[in-house]
């Protein structure tokens, strides 16, 4: 490297993206660096993944010609960081901003800390640039996904026809949803086959962090670009018209069903989130998918996952110390033993995570978060826990989704009311309340459901909290036609429960003897 003008690009790992802003400026050399700080406190497959997708990106650009500086398994970034300045003397770094606070945060002061001039460039990996979701929710007083996904479907002429949306409505929740029943024959969980570089990798983490979260046997997903623009054409072939059906389900065994788990490969930059739509806007046109499908897909990406990132850059760090119900119990010992628990529905979904990696949407925000919620758990500790639980972690989408969305945290800024349910919503999604201990129908019974005692508390302790919430009115009225004696007994009940998962475990009521 000429010591007086060479540039160089710095390549994040969320970042392995050959067109990414910083790289396609054309600095002379790449420099990536492997932080030891930054895989702490996180799910094994995700420090794999990242670390096996970053060496293969390191590879594929040195196969292409690129000076790409590596250093493996550095303390943290900073040190990295250092050493490259003294080992090249290189004099300028471009950096493309990091979505998540912290990030942000690191790289404004990184010219002060390294002594040389560092280039910041606007982050592009989002459909939806920064700048544009603040006109957007600056003109918003009351802003809300559904304005913010038609106003992106518009703007991108995704699925319109003619001005219009297609079929005449935005969207088709109300199809997406069959009966756990009515499910035959789930297709097994995609997965690839790990290369020799990726299983180096795995034994790398499971020596260096024995003690972190999670099972690490083999990886199954690809780790470059090709194998992820492979795995998502794989999937609008093979699942993407069975998703708006299944989306919303939950089955034994099937943690996956006809979802893409693309989240991984769209936050490492493998994929760009417009190529997604794509994909699936033209299996669509091609009448290879039903549009309900096509709808919901899209929607999670370009809806969804766009809106969280742009509320969570709005809402800034602050965002972390919501705590609108004022929730403080500490996170139960069986979301890290799932068993713990005689919940079906929570070992499943714990199970999942700690296996995987993974558990859908409905699982996350519906089983967990709701349990998360309704047990008046701390916020702050259950995002932590979900940031180490899973390996699509990230702090800028995480932190909408646990601490906004999932614990409405904070008092409905990001979504428009608590995610509180009964036990009559898993049973209707799933099949784990065949085989649990414990009865989807009861309240108050010895062997009730948690989720219905927990649920009737939930709203009788926080009426008055969420009575400005028109969408609180069917639950508040249900509860106002309960019996003071069965509201009494629900709260009664909750109380002892939470108690006994404080101590370490379950009340273990029985049926008298007869």
């Amino acid at each position: 490297m000429n010591r007086s003008t060479d540039t160089a690009a710095l390549v994040l790992g969320d970042q392995l993206d050959p067109a990414g802003a910083a790289i396609a400026g054309g600095a002379g050399a790449l420099l990536m660096i492997e932080s030891a700080a930054m895989c702490r406190g996180r799910h094994k497959r995700n420090v794999a993944f990242t670390i096996s997708a970053m060496r293969h990106f390191r590879d594929e650009q040195r196969a292409r010609g690129r000076d790409v500086h590596y250093y493996e398994w550095s303390p943290d970034l900073l040190s990295g960081l250092r050493r490259f300045v003294a080992d090249s003397g290189v004099e300028k770094l471009r950096v493309m901003r990091p979505l998540n606070y912290r990030g942000s945060a690191f790289v404004d002061a990184l010219g002060q800390r390294l002594g040389i001039g560092v280039e910041l460039l606007d982050n592009d990996q989002l459909m939806c640039p920064r700048a544009e979701f603040d006109r957007w929710l600056k003109a918003h007083k009351a802003p809300s996904i559904d304005a913010f996904y038609r106003m992106m479907r518009r703007t991108r002429g995704v699925l319109m026809e003619n001005g219009r949306p297609a079929g005449g409505r935005w969207n088709f929740d109300r199809e997406n949803y069959t009966p756990p029943a009515l499910v035959a024959s789930p297709p097994p969980a995609p997965v690839v086959e790990d290369d020799g570089l990726t299983r180096g990798v795995i034994a790398e983490v499971n020596l260096r962090f024995p003690d972190s979260f999670g099972e690490l046997d083999r990886l199954g997903l690809p780790v470059d670009r090709r194998g992820a623009l492979a795995w998502e054409r794989a999937f609008v072939a093979d699942r993407l018209a069975g998703y708006g059906p299944y989306e919303n389900l939950m089955l034994s065994g099937h943690p996956v069903l006809y979802r893409s788990r693309t989240a991984e490969l769209l936050n490492a930059g493998l994929l760009r989130p417009e190529e997604c739509v794509a994909m699936a806007e033209q299996a669509y046109d091609d009448r290879r998918v039903p549009l309900p499908s096509a709808e919901g897909y899209i929607r999670r990406i370009m809806g969804w996952r766009e809106y969280v990132a742009g509320m969570y850059a709005a809402l800034g760090p602050g965002l972390k110390r919501f705590n609108y119900f004022n929730a403080k119990r500490r996170l139960p010992a069986f979301f890290h033993d799932e068993g713990l628990t005689r919940m079906n529905c929570v070992r499943h979904a714990i199970a999942s995570a700690r296996r995987h990696g993974y558990a859908s949407h409905v699982a996350r925000l519906m089983v967990l978060g709701n349990f998360a919620l309704m047990a008046g758990i701390d916020p702050a500790a259950f995002y932590r826990w979900s940031l180490e639980a899973f390996d699509d972690a990230c702090d800028w989408a995480g932190a909408p989704n646990a601490i906004c969305l999932a614990l409405y945290a904070d008092g409905g800024l990001v979504g428009r009311k608590p995610y509180a349910a009964s036990a009559a919503f898993i049973n209707a999604r799933s099949d784990y309340c065949r085989n649990c201990h414990y009865s989807p129908h009861e309240k108050t019974t010895w062997n009730a459901c948690p989720y219905n005692f927990l649920y009737w508390s939930f709203m009788e302790e926080e009426e008055r909290p969420l009575s400005r919430s028109c969408q609180m009115t069917v639950p508040h009225r249900a509860l106002e036609r309960m019996s003071p004696g069965e509201r009494e007994a629900c709260v009664r009940k909750a109380a002892e429960f939470l108690e006994a998962i404080e101590k370490g475990g379950e009340r273990r009521e029985t049926p008298a003897l007869r």
